[in-house]
């Protein structure tokens, strides 16, 4: 499917059963010495439960601006969900989930890491979580209690984005120099269970 996505798309999770918890990961087909070259992010919004909804509008965000963890909390709260945050103080450097309401989408490169490439969350929503696939754990939502998912929204930041769109001096632009190199951009959400034994798995490119 030859696109890059610049919208808000569902991911159906009703596969997954009753979970506990979700984890996320990113593959990408341009792959270096290091591991993939292509911009560990995306963004996501409104997780949508059979019963209840996660929205990100109940966070505390002033408009234009983001919270990426610096507070060393580990995380923050939505509705019934836990977004767990890695920050390191020594190299203000995070991984896991920040959220943010930063809405121009014209920021390339790692300005771009905080604003989704919709320049606002899902169905004109402010908020928005965005996510670092990084190097420790994989980005982890926890509920407060099992529960099934009917899906959510994700889409790329805008550090993805335009890697893909125009390559960086780190990764290659999508489709090479003819725009007919089969690249790919790939995001796995896999349910757990209370023992955090894997319920099922869902791809998304």
């Amino acid at each position: 499917e030859d696109y890059i996505l610049d919208t808000w798309a569902f991911v159906d999770l009703t596969g997954l059963g009753v979970v506990n918890s979700l984890q996320f990961g990113l593959e990408s087909s341009d792959q270096g010495v290091y591991g993939m070259n292509t911009p560990a992010y995306f963004c996501l919004d409104t997780i949508i439960p059979w019963q209840e909804v996660t929205t990100f509008e109940d966070l505390p965000l002033a408009p234009e601006s983001h919270w990426n963890g610096s507070d060393g909390s580990g995380g923050f709260h939505s509705d019934t969900a836990f977004f767990a945050n890695d920050y390191d103080a020594q190299y203000d450097f995070w991984s896991g989930f920040a959220c943010s309401n930063r809405t121009d989408v014209q920021v390339a490169g790692m300005d771009g890491q905080y604003t989704a490439i919709t320049g606002g969350g899902y169905g004109g929503s402010a908020n928005y979580a965005v996510a670092f696939v990084g190097w420790q754990t994989p980005p982890t939502v926890t509920f407060t209690q099992p529960q099934g998912l009917a899906g959510l929204y994700v889409t790329n930041n805008c550090y993805a984005y335009f890697d893909m769109i125009e390559g960086s001096p780190f990764s290659k632009r999508f489709g090479g120099v003819t725009g007919d190199d089969q690249d790919w951009f790939k995001l796995t959400v896999t349910g757990l269970d209370p023992n955090g034994v894997a319920t099922g798995a869902v791809e998304f490119y």
